[in-house]
């Protein structure tokens, strides 16, 4: 059995086993429901792009605090 799964997945090749990429869109968080549903795909959205989540929340608190 493991012979079969090596042939297997020389044959197909590492680089296509990669998982995709899952896209977070606006359109997700204002169509979500609960929520528990929003909050857990701003959850997804941090673990995706950490930096990006936190430069966004940095130009809202720099806005604020100008006002």
């Amino acid at each position: 059995m493991r012979e079969k799964t090596e042939t297997v997945l020389s044959q197909i090749g590492r680089r296509d086993l990669k998982p995709k990429k899952f896209v977070i869109s606006v359109d997700m968080l204002e169509t979500a429901n609960s929520y528990d549903d929003k909050v857990a795909l701003v959850r997804m959205l941090v673990n995706e792009d950490s930096r990006r989540v936190a430069n966004v929340m940095r130009s809202w608190i720099r806005r604020d605090l100008s006002l």
